[in-house]
């Protein structure tokens, strides 16, 4: 399959950046392949909720979220890569 072909493909499972504000201090992001992320608006700053998989949407995320306030933690839900993988990205 030509490349530009392969990539029409793949864009059909990509899905968009969907930032919801669920709470007053509370946001999630389900656009993310892999896993969902979020932040907690904290007194003392942003708690992270997670890091999406790829290093791309991780610096994308970090970017995102960081007019909201500073990172102060990172809280991972799992052990498993598609919620740590990239926890490097997220200079908490």
């Amino acid at each position: 399959m030509p490349l530009q072909r392969w990539l029409e493909h793949l864009s059909k499972y990509v899905k968009g950046y969907e930032m919801k504000k669920i709470s007053p201090n509370v946001f999630i992001e389900t656009g993310f392949s892999g896993a969902n992320v979020g932040i907690v608006q904290t007194t003392e700053g942003l708690v992270m909720i997670d890091t999406p998989w790829r290093p791309t949407d991780a610096i994308k995320w970090r970017e995102e979220i960081s007019n909201k306030g500073n990172i102060r933690y990172l809280i991972n839900t799992d052990e498993h890569h598609d919620h740590n993988l990239c926890n490097c990205f997220s200079q908490v």
